[in-house]
């Protein structure tokens, strides 16, 4: 008997808010698809290498969200058929990021009409879809005793048309048009932001991650490619570029009897250590740092991507901490990093929350992965148990604050407010150290801890002393030149760290003020 069977449209609820539970999981799949259209058109030499780009349009007057890209579009003979077909791709597993064919649905749950436009590279014409997504939920409600045809639903409710259009553009645009109360995130460019930062496949800001070049140059060295593209996002007044979110300095969580410690990220390093050129089935960067404790940081611990975009998120590897050792799931927020995974015999599952079950070469990654991270809970456990030591907490106190009143010294200071409160600070870690020489332990206090007493005591008496020392600039400049630069800088510094304190202003000030200096400096008493 031959029969061919139908497809009830109940299957575009699974497809739709039943497979992408959360409105940004809809931004994800379209951020996908443009990287994998642009990586399409750098190949044909549409576009060169590293000048793809997506917009991310947030419109909240008109509760709408574009997402656009520059690349090679898809050609109008095919156009209709291709946005319509569902579970349908002629993408290649492994050279795409998506290849199932069913991400674009994902915005139908979340706005009341959903457009997608292109236009193909050498073409004059512009193809356009636009479909009544609040027609097609109403058509699937579970009320209805009699459903149609998928294929039926979304040709009812779908519109198209070809207009005239520049032969020189190439794009693929998204349009969610009426956006649900569920997408209201959808409206705030800096959730977005935020967003996109850990899951799409942009690049580092070396400016914040002082260790961008590091890690590139060992891409370089060991043959691997990470794309990458440039996302920004825009709305009223926002024009943004979207980074990934490491950075050099950091605090850890505020535990219940002690505040958060500042630290910052000393060196990265990579694992395998050094993989041979053409054998990479995965590899990863992560941070070196004092392992004080959780990062507090939305951007704290590993990440697993594949083609350079977010599978899951930090509960993914804290689970593989945890197979390492039931205790050491905690220590993935000790660290910061990500894991690429380059092997395309690796697939991500339906919803890239993880990997298909019984997929070998996971497998074996993932056996590799969890040996690697017993090794580093390991260590956060033993550097743990060694800061319980008193001495070695006051060290970890104390060694930082003395080498950073040494830096700004040998600098200069910009005002009488830094010198008081680096003065501040001087004064409560002296305390702190003459209460561990007046209570010593039964074998008295360390030579080292005698050092940074003498060195603390140091640096409080110059602080103290009413002479200030003052920044030094060229001797070509005049002196109203050189008040200038003085005073701007003195700004700078009170505005960034009035309030309460925080590390990464205070790094912005030290960024600023050393470009300064090494353009208006006084080279001679460096």
């Amino acid at each position: 008997m031959e029969y061919t069977p139908q497809i009830g449209a109940f299957v575009l609820e699974i497809l739709s808010n039943g497979m992408y539970k959360e409105p940004f999981d809809a931004l994800r799949e379209y951020v996908q698809n443009s990287l994998d259209s642009i990586r399409d058109a750098e190949e044909r030499g549409v576009i060169s290498e590293h000048s793809g780009r997506i917009e991310v349009e947030l419109e909240p007057e008109k509760r709408s969200l574009i997402v656009r890209d520059n690349g090679l579009g898809i050609p109008s003979s095919v156009a209709f058929q291709k946005l319509l077909d569902v579970g349908v791709s002629t993408k290649s597993l492994g050279r795409h990021a998506g290849f199932r064919g069913i991400g674009r649905l994902a915005g139908i749950a979340y706005c009341d009409t959903l457009v997608f436009r292109t236009s193909y590279a050498g073409e004059n014409k512009c193809s356009t879809l636009a479909m009544n997504c609040s027609e097609m939920r109403q058509a699937i409600r579970p009320d209805r005793k009699n459903t149609e045809a998928l294929q039926d639903i979304l040709k009812k409710h779908s519109d198209y048309h070809v207009e005239t259009c520049e032969a020189s553009r190439h794009f693929f645009e998204v349009q969610m048009i009426g956006l649900s109360s569920a997408a209201e995130a959808f409206l705030n460019w800096q959730a977005v932001d935020a967003y996109l930062s850990q899951v799409a496949p942009v690049g580092f800001d070396a400016q914040r991650f002082i260790y961008k070049p590091t890690i590139e140059e060992w891409l370089r060295a060991h043959g691997i490619q990470l794309p990458s593209v440039t996302v920004v996002v825009t709305a009223p007044n926002v024009h943004r570029e979207v980074y990934k979110p490491y950075r050099t300095y950091y605090k850890t969580i505020k535990a219940a009897n002690r505040s958060g410690l500042d630290f910052h990220i000393e060196d990265v390093k990579f694992f395998p250590e050094d993989p041979k050129m053409g054998e990479v089935r995965f590899w990863c960067w992560y941070g070196v740092s004092p392992l004080f404790g959780q990062i507090d940081d939305p951007g704290a611990g590993f990440r697993i991507r594949q083609s350079n975009i977010a599978i899951g998120g930090p509960q993914l590897t804290s689970e593989l901490f945890q197979e390492a050792s039931p205790s050491f799931g905690r220590f993935n927020a000790y660290y910061i990093g990500e894991i690429h995974i380059v092997d395309p015999a690796v697939v991500p599952n339906n919803r890239r929350d993880g990997f298909e079950d019984g997929c070998e070469a996971w497998a074996e990654i993932k056996k590799q992965l969890v040996g690697f991270f017993r090794n580093l809970g390991k260590e956060c456990y033993e550097r743990s148990k060694s800061r319980n030591q008193p001495e070695t907490k006051l060290i970890a106190v104390a060694s930082p604050v003395i080498a950073d009143v040494k830096q700004r010294l040998a600098t200069g200071l910009v005002s009488k407010k830094e010198q008081a409160s680096l003065l501040r600070t001087v004064a409560r870690t002296v305390d702190k150290v003459e209460s561990a020489l007046s209570n010593p332990d039964r074998n008295g206090p360390s030579q080292t801890i005698k050092d940074i007493a003498k060195e603390l005591t140091e640096l409080k008496t110059k602080l103290e002393a009413n002479k200030l020392p003052s920044l030094r600039f060229r001797s070509d400049l005049d002196k109203k030149q050189r008040k200038l630069l003085s005073s701007v800088l003195e700004l700078v510094h009170d505005t960034l760290t009035s309030g309460q304190k925080c590390a990464a202003h205070e790094q912005c000030y030290r960024a600023i003020l050393s470009a300064v200096l090494k353009e208006y400096g006084d080279r001679e008493s460096e």
